[in-house]
């Protein structure tokens, strides 16, 4: 993950903690995971009728040169 992005994404995490005291304290992996979750659901009724995707088995993307 470029590290900018990153950067930003421990700043945004920051934000949501503070601008949501009302709920529960959230670690950041378990944030991080929650976009994951929405975003993976918003794709899957954009582009696949709202069906949940079949799992891609874990080591069947290649890792991106970049970085």
């Amino acid at each position: 993950m470029d590290a900018d992005v990153l950067g930003r994404a421990r700043t945004a995490w920051r934000a949501e903690s503070v601008a949501d005291v009302d709920q529960p304290y959230r670690h950041f992996g378990e944030w991080i995971a929650a976009v994951i979750e929405a975003a993976v659901i918003d794709s899957e009724r954009r582009l696949n009728a709202g069906i949940p995707y079949r799992p891609t088995p874990k080591g069947q993307i290649g890792r991106s040169s970049r970085q």
